[in-house]
């Protein structure tokens, strides 16, 4: 599962460097803003290096890939769309062993290579059908304006980043709002009622529950006495 998690982290991290920049995405820029991601999801350090170490490893399957601390590991699964890797677990429980792993295995036993081919296409019909019950069963959401709304499975939308597991909190507490100077900013503790993100076009948004931006994917930052002086009362 290590291994899929950061393969994957690693694919949408060049695929948002591609659609903001233009450019076809590199190891090296994906890995400097996984690294970015993660010291701000979990407040510890993880050097961009260390990543591309760790999608070295993935990439060869003779090695055993383990993510050993804890909060890096509930960081990645964050930035793929999940609560963590818990709930990473929950959703991709069709997949284990991976795909990949398990072929890897089959291809260099002992069996003729008749027999491999055969186990080769009863493992892809297994996964295929496990794929779409799983498809089917699981729930979705996507992001329509200013909240999410639930929605039927679309491969497409899936491929294209827009589609995501269902959420019932990020459905129910989510939302984008416009904040004027006479908003209530915090909480009677003195915490954020509001977390702020800039959406493709660079403009400011404001919403009312910690999350990724609906569009961009990158972690929103509670809303501080300097942005609402700066940006909102000034």
């Amino acid at each position: 599962m290590h291994r899929d998690i950061i393969i994957s982290a690693f694919a949408k991290a060049k695929k948002e460097e591609h659609k903001e920049t233009g450019r076809e995405g590199s190891t090296n820029k994906a890995s400097e803003r996984l690294s970015a991601y993660i010291s701000n999801i979990s407040d510890i350090p993880y050097s961009s290096r260390s990543l591309r170490n760790a999608l070295n490893d993935a990439s060869d399957l003779s090695k055993t890939v383990e993510i050993l601390q804890p909060k890096v590991l509930n960081a990645l699964c964050m930035y793929l769309g999940y609560e963590n890797y818990s709930d990473y677990l929950k959703a991709n429980s069709v997949d284990n062993p991976t795909a990949q792993e398990f072929k890897a295995e089959v291809l260099n036993n002992s069996m003729p290579k008749y027999y491999k081919w055969l186990a080769l296409l009863v493992i892809s019909v297994i996964l295929g059908v496990g794929v779409y019950f799983f498809s089917n069963r699981q729930r979705w959401m996507e992001w329509d304006v200013n909240h999410y709304v639930e929605v039927n499975f679309d491969s497409k939308k899936l491929q294209e980043g827009t589609l995501k597991l269902f959420k019932e909190e990020r459905v129910e507490n989510f939302k984008k709002v416009p904040l004027t100077c006479d908003s209530l900013f915090f909480n009677v503790d003195g915490s954020a009622k509001f977390w702020y993100g800039r959406n493709r076009k660079k403009q400011l948004e404001f919403f009312t529950d910690l999350a990724e931006h609906p569009e961009t994917g990158r972690a929103l930052r509670p809303l501080s006495k300097h942005m609402i002086g700066k940006y909102i009362c000034d």
